[in-house]
């Protein structure tokens, strides 16, 4: 009960994941927000140009999944970026052919 709800509660935001990495295709894009509120996803190649979003909009409290699709984008090193709360936190992933 209680104690299971206190390890699930998010008290940071968090970009916990971005599998697989390296991604050919689609990579599954983990992501925890404290509070409700509007969150984004995107990708920042090497010059710092976005070049994705992988997700825009109204999210609860709590851990949420989005989907990169990655087929577009050239091999290569890129950042994803989580904004939400007033902050950002970004994690590296690479794009293989």
């Amino acid at each position: 009960g209680a104690a299971l709800a206190a390890a699930e509660a998010v008290d940071a935001v968090e970009l916990t994941a971005v599998a697989p990495n390296p991604v050919a295709s689609t990579a599954r894009v983990s992501f925890a927000v404290p509070s409700a509120g509007r969150a984004r996803v995107s990708v920042v190649d090497v010059r710092g140009r976005e070049v994705a979003v992988v997700f825009d909009g109204a999210v609860a409290a709590g851990r949420h999944e989005a989907t990169l699709a990655a087929g577009r984008l050239a091999a290569g090193v890129y950042l994803v970026r989580l904004e939400a709360g007033g902050q950002v936190v970004t994690r590296q992933a690479a794009v293989v052919r």
